[in-house]
């Protein structure tokens, strides 16, 4: 009878979890895994990657009649991972190409370093559906040893030459680049071989690519060009391959096919990649922020090419936090590329060409004129980066237009300001004391106390002290920022006054101080406040627990008995931190108990702890019916890297519970040796 749908299919396989129901468990999912409801069979193949042996799904793969079958068998072997492998690769050996070809597809899904004898012969294989998937599991898995083959093929007919071209860019063996270049311009595979050169590409390509981007006969390549070497120039952004005076060949050229007008094009978004590429930022998730990896690429080459006239167009792109990410370690990368036009930058007519110049730019105690001149622009923006440009440099004679800012400012204004005064010296700050009179604002007064935080400045502490009485909670709580820095016993006395703040957020704020601070007698202090009964003794708990205060331990395993359950969970946390010696009998003792998020803290320790002698509780919670459990059980078995791991991470690798699963699998990889990858 079809099972309908995954509820009825999860509670009669619950059903069947003991061993007498295996033959009765087996048959309802191989059923399942044909069902003619897509729901129900995802969630028999996580029963079948659990339950059914590789060889049971390796021979479902051979049904050629049933291709829902053999798909979710496929499903289930991939969810299997490294379990799976041994049989995976007897499948390469089968007489059906299909079955190989199924096989190598799996394999290249798991990545796993064994199966790469396995799948080197099989680039040569009759059925060219075969050697492309083995191509491209080898380029999966980083195949270093593959190369000497897949360049071979380079020669090949096209559907294995883009297999391997592919492949090669995946490995990224240096030896591969002079072969690829061969590849560029005049070949089917000329695309695929320069995003392989992006990859691996270095001074060489550079050249090559720089010197074909400027031909308006190739103007069709040059969306992939530049991407390529705007990745080789982040890799090499001392710009070794530039030909010589390439940037001033590019400026000379503003023709309607010329280079500068393309690029003109790119930075100012006339001309956008009609298809998505590999970010150069890597954090640009979306592959649209800060511009796309089509602008990015235009900037770099713009700035490492000191094509000046372009250099507005990527300040624009800096003036703004999503361009910032990838405009301002570019300047960084090249410091000289904006020092002759930083004058003419910062008097552009463009507010954000000035701003984003602040930003980017890397300015030097020469350039202190420019940055005050800043502070006065009519656009609040540009004085808020001017702020931040003489963050950097530390100037006196810039503080009465920083108080001002102080003052007066908006919040962006504000904000640099407290950063540039927070970098002087303090005997520079004195002119700061009518910001935390009795009659200025909470606003001016909290920006002060930043400041005087920042600086470590001593003048203010009269009125420091009689601000730690101040009726604003947030104004106490400022200044005892201000006092924490202070390393004195005072100091101290007042952060320990501060645990009796009426406001809950002031008396946290204290124990992080005292924290920070360290030492015999916040230790004694804190352990003394662990027998009240209050809201702070959590944050007590915490605290002792980030001192790795190892005379804690008795007590706070004494309060495990009578404290709620918030506070239980915490003293096992602080306890692990600890580390005291015979912490592992308490935390077993703890995985006996009913609460799941007591067992789920112990776990937690153990995985963080267990040492070989350990090894048989870890086996324990990777048969624990609570994933969090089973999943600490693979953290802690790949910890120990112990030939005896394998097996039981095996058996974790196939986990219904998906991050159970990935973390045994990644145990397996790094107790191999990770990546095989060429590049470093």
């Amino acid at each position: 009878m079809m099972v309908e749908t995954p509820s009825t299919i999860l509670a009669r396989l619950q059903s069947l979890s003991g061993p007498a129901h295996a033959t009765q468990r087996a048959s309802t999912i191989l059923t399942s895994l044909e069902s003619e409801s897509l729901r129900v069979r995802e969630a028999a193949i996580g029963w079948a990657a659990r339950w059914l042996e590789p060889a049971t799904l390796t021979d479902l793969v051979a049904h050629d009649e049933n291709a829902t079958l053999r798909n979710a068998a496929l499903s289930a072997l991939a969810r299997q991972g490294h379990y799976a492998v041994t049989h995976l690769q007897k499948m390469l050996q089968e007489k059906n190409p299909e079955v190989v070809m199924f096989a190598a597809q799996v394999l290249a899904q798991i990545g796993s370093p064994e199966s790469v004898p396995a799948l080197l012969p099989l680039v040569r294989h009759a059925d060219a559906n075969v050697a492309q998937v083995a191509i491209g599991a080898l380029g999966r898995v980083r195949a270093v040893e593959a190369v000497p083959a897949l360049l071979e093929l380079l020669h090949a007919d096209l559907w294995l030459q883009l297999a391997a071209v592919e492949a090669l860019g995946d490995i990224g063996e240096v030896r591969a680049e002079p072969a690829l270049l061969a590849l560029v311009p005049a070949s089917e595979v000329t695309v695929p071989a320069l995003q392989a050169l992006a990859r691996l590409g270095g001074p060489v390509t550079l050249e090559r690519v720089l010197g074909h981007l400027q031909l308006a006969e190739l103007a069709d390549l040059r969306e992939p060009m530049l991407l390529t070497a705007g990745a080789i120039l982040e890799r090499h952004p001392s710009g070794q391959g530039m030909p010589d005076q390439f940037g001033s060949a590019v400026d000379a050229d503003r023709s309607s096919m010329g280079l500068w007008r393309y690029l003109a094009g790119v930075l100012q978004g006339a001309i956008e990649s009609p298809e998505p590429a590999a970010p150069l930022v890597r954090d640009d998730r979306a592959q649209a922020r800060g511009g796309g990896p089509l602008v990015q690429a235009g900037g770099t080459l713009a700035i490492a090419a000191g094509i000046v006239s372009l250099y507005p167009d990527v300040m624009i792109w800096a003036s703004e936090p999503a361009g910032a990410a990838w405009v301002e370690p570019l300047c960084q990368r090249h410091p000289e590329a904006l020092d002759a036009s930083l004058l003419a930058l910062l008097g552009h007519l463009d507010p954000r060409v000035r701003r984003g110049a602040l930003l980017a730019g890397a300015f030097r105690r020469d350039h202190l004129p420019l940055l005050r001149s800043a502070l006065g622009d009519p656009e609040a923006e540009v004085r808020a980066a001017a702020c931040w440009a003489l963050a950097d440099l530390v100037d006196p004679d810039s503080i009465e237009p920083l108080l001002e800012l102080l003052h007066q400012g908006g919040t962006e204004e504000r904000t640099g300001a407290i950063a540039a005064l927070g970098r002087l010296p303090g005997e520079a700050l004195k002119n700061l004391e009518p910001c935390l009179s009795p009659a200025a604002s909470t606003e001016e007064i909290l920006a002060a106390l930043e400041v005087a935080e920042r600086s470590g400045s001593r003048l203010f502490d009269a009125r420091v002290w009689e601000l730690l009485k101040s009726p604003t909670a947030s104004i106490r709580r400022a200044a005892l920022k201000v006092v924490g820095a202070i390393e004195d016993s005072h100091a101290e006395v007042a952060l320990l006054r501060a645990l009796a703040d009426r406001d809950q957020g002031i008396q946290v704020e204290a124990l992080s101080l005292l924290v920070r601070r360290g030492g015999d007698r916040v230790t004694r202090t804190l352990l003394a406040l662990l027998s009240t009964g209050d809201s702070l003794r959590y944050h007590v708990i915490r605290a002792l627990g980030r001192l790795h205060a190892a005379e804690a331990a008795p007590m706070l395993e004494s309060l495990l008995a009578t404290s709620a359950a918030h506070e239980r969970i915490e003293i096992i946390s602080a306890l692990v931190r600890i580390g005291p010696p015979g912490i592992m009998p308490l935390l077993r003792e703890r995985l006996a108990e009913r609460d799941p998020d007591i067992r789920r803290a112990a776990a937690l320790g153990v995985s963080e702890l267990a040492r070989s002698d350990d090894l048989s509780l870890l086996l324990q919670l990777a048969q624990d019916p609570d994933w969090y459990l089973r999943h600490e059980a693979a953290r802690g078995l790949g910890k120990l890297k112990l030939p005896a791991c394998r097996d039981p991470l095996l058996e974790l690798v196939r986990d219904l519970e998906p991050v159970v699963a990935q973390a045994a699998r990644r145990a397996l990889e790094e107790s191999q040796g990770g990546s095989r990858s060429a590049r470093p």
